[in-house]
């Protein structure tokens, strides 16, 4: 429900609840309900964080933050959960890139050593829904990364093993 706009400065990005059913791979009853009870203990009370405040919840809902200075003084998630989230949708995006050069010339370099390690370390972080990285780019780009990353894998397995044969020779 918050992002980071021009300047480096968070905003609020309201979403309805079915996209935020989705970026938290809530695809049973069960788990809509767990998201929706979540949503109601900030949306009820004296002091409400969400909007709406009073309606029922339907798929279509729009949910909103009460006010944009819950960002600047809620700690945890302007210190925490924002940089996160914007760290985590830059390496996407420098994934996305690097994937796309990787596929118009597969001769190019793929992901080695540290940088391999700290991709797939983000890749089993990272919010695993389609759904987020639909925030940020499109369904192809998102099986691009997935690609791109499996090849560098198989790639540095297949060099690991060959070292392993020299190795034991």
């Amino acid at each position: 429900l918050t992002a980071k706009a021009r300047g480096d400065r968070e905003r609020r990005d309201p979403a309805r609840l079915m996209d935020l059913w989705a970026l938290c791979g809530a695809e049973t009853p069960q788990a809509r309900q767990a998201v929706n009870d979540t949503l109601d203990r900030l949306r009820h009370g004296d002091a409400t964080f969400i909007t709406p405040r009073a309606e029922k919840l339907e798929d279509d809902t729009d949910i909103d933050i009460t006010h944009e200075s819950l960002i600047r003084l809620w700690g945890k998630l302007r210190d925490e959960w924002l940089p996160a989230e914007h760290k985590s949708a830059k390496t996407f995006l420098e994934l996305a890139e690097r994937a796309r050069s990787w596929k118009q010339d597969p001769k190019r370099e793929l992901l080695r050593g540290l940088d391999l390690s700290e991709a797939l370390r983000w890749d089993s972080e990272r919010n695993q829904t389609a759904a987020w990285a639909r925030h940020y780019a499109d369904d192809e780009t998102l099986a691009e990364v997935q690609e791109y990353l499996a090849a560098s894998r198989d790639a540095e397995e297949a060099r690991e093993g060959a070292n392993r044969r020299r190795v034991k020779l």
